[in-house]
C-alpha cells in the first residue's frame, strides 16, 4: 500500500478547495506517485482538512461534541507519525 499525507494552509474554512484550484494538481500527484513507487494494493490520501474535524467557521455553527474533540485531540497526536511516515 502506498500512503500519501497532505497538509496544506487552506484558504477556506468552510472548503477545502471552492474553486476547484487543488484537485487536479492533487490527483496528478498522485497519480505519479503510484507510477513511481509501483506498490501493490491501496493508495491512502491523508488531509488534514478532511480527515480530522475542523472547528465552526460560521456564527451559530456547532461545537465540535465531545467525541469528535476526543477523535480532533487524538489526531493530532497521531499527526507527527502520519506525516514523517507517510
Amino acid at each position: 500500500d502506498l500512503v500519501l499525507a497532505v497538509s496544506h494552509a487552506w484558504p477556506y474554512g468552510a472548503h477545502p478547495d471552492p474553486m476547484a484550484t487543488k484537485a487536479g494538481p492533487l490527483a496528478e500527484l498522485v497519480e505519479n506517485a503510484e507510477k513511481i513507487h509501483k506498490l501493490p494494493g491501496s493508495t491512502l490520501l491523508f488531509c488534514d482538512f478532511l480527515s480530522v474535524s475542523q472547528r465552526p467557521f460560521r456564527p451559530g455553527q456547532s461545537e465540535r461534541t465531545p467525541q469528535m474533540q476526543a477523535d480532533f485531540a487524538k489526531a493530532l497526536r497521531a499527526f507527527p507519525l502520519i506525516y514523517l511516515q507517510a
